[in-house]
């Protein structure tokens, strides 16, 4: 049987939603659906809604993590918060929570 290397440990999802809870406009329903017309089509369709500005962060941030599409969700929310003060924080700790490159 070949060796499977073991599998990065997820990441810190708790860490990634509450920076995300920091940038101003992911806070309303509109800025969350806003971000989510910038992921895949099949990425975005698989993520559950929830009611709660925190559920919901967290629904996107799992799932996204799940498919490995951490970076594109950060790429999505740059586009409508970039140069803000929450957003390097956000890219800080998506730094810290991807996988080494190699």
């Amino acid at each position: 049987m070949a060796h499977v290397p073991p599998r990065p440990p997820p990441p810190n999802l708790r860490v990634v939603v509450e920076a995300a809870l920091n940038v101003t406009f992911l806070n309303t329903q509109s800025g969350r659906d806003a971000v989510l017309m910038m992921l895949r089509p099949e990425l975005a369709a698989n993520i559950p809604r929830l009611s709660t500005t925190r559920m919901d962060l967290m629904s996107i941030v799992s799932t996204c993590a799940h498919y490995g599409a951490l970076a594109e969700l950060v790429d999505a929310i740059r586009f409508y918060a970039d140069e803000t003060t929450a957003m390097a924080h956000l890219d800080a700790v998506i730094i810290r929570q991807l996988p080494p490159a190699g």
